[in-house]
């Protein structure tokens, strides 16, 4: 197992909450900095425990097909070993004692890679939705992972959690049709939630919209699609439709 040594969370007593925000937001803003001097591209995989995110992880490397340098910064040590195990490289690194992650490990955790300008760096959050994953960290972009069988009703139990991210990558379609989900009720619930993110539905377990996924992803970093169409795996023939 790799892991990288990461502070952990002290202090304590009258205004040490408050005084730990600013300072996380003001090393956030470091990192940002940093990450945009090195040309290194953060990504912040959130959604809950089962959601999809380390196996969305998975397929994003696939479907890249080394185009970008991807490396993974991950909580689980579970986790970190499957995708290590998958020829990706992963690293553990430490949450907090509320199962969230500070700016100041990322940072640390970053500038011990050996990394070149391009790379792309993932990092899977906790999959607890009671985390405060609010808490920037100095990221290019936020990604949430929602799955089916979660539900449409998600977004207004946990509004915050909706909010804030670039993208909603709803997982599992090939589930759809054993729930009660559906779209209309769920974009009602992101608007009541006033979450402006765009959505895209894909199953990872069939490779269903993860072409979509990935030009996406590469939109966002400011890199050409269609240099990448012959490396961008292809969906299954067909009329399809990615975004929800």
């Amino acid at each position: 197992m790799t892991q990288i040594n990461t502070y952990r969370r002290g202090g304590g007593g009258k205004g040490a909450g408050f005084k730990s925000v600013g300072d996380n937001r003001k090393v956030a803003s470091e990192n940002r900095l940093d990450f945009a001097l090195r040309r290194i591209n953060v990504v912040s995989l959130i959604g809950t425990s089962g959601a999809g995110k380390t196996e969305l992880l998975r397929r994003t490397h696939e479907i890249l097909k080394g185009r970008l340098q991807l490396e993974a910064l991950i909580t689980s040590e579970v986790d970190q070993e499957r995708l290590s195990a998958l020829g990706i490289p992963a690293y553990q690194v430490c949450s907090d004692a509320y199962g969230a992650l500070k700016a100041k490990t990322i940072g640390e955790a970053v500038g011990k890679l050996e990394i070149g300008p391009g790379a792309l760096i993932f990092i899977e959050h906790p999959g607890n939705p009671f985390s405060p994953w609010g808490a920037d960290l100095g990221e290019t972009c936020r990604v949430l992972v929602h799955s089916i069988p979660e539900g449409h009703d998600q977004p207004i139990k946990y509004p915050g959690l909706y909010r804030g991210v670039h993208l909603i990558v709803v997982n599992k379609l090939d589930l759809l049709p054993f729930t009660d989900f559906t779209w209309k009720r769920f974009h009602r619930n992101l608007r009541q939630a006033q979450s402006n993110a765009q959505v895209i539905g894909v199953s990872c377990r069939s490779g269903f919209g993860l072409t979509a996924w990935g030009e996406w992803l590469l939109n966002f970093l400011g890199e050409d699609p269609v240099e990448s169409s012959s490396s961008l795996q292809k969906d299954f023939a067909g009329p399809v439709e990615y975004w929800f």
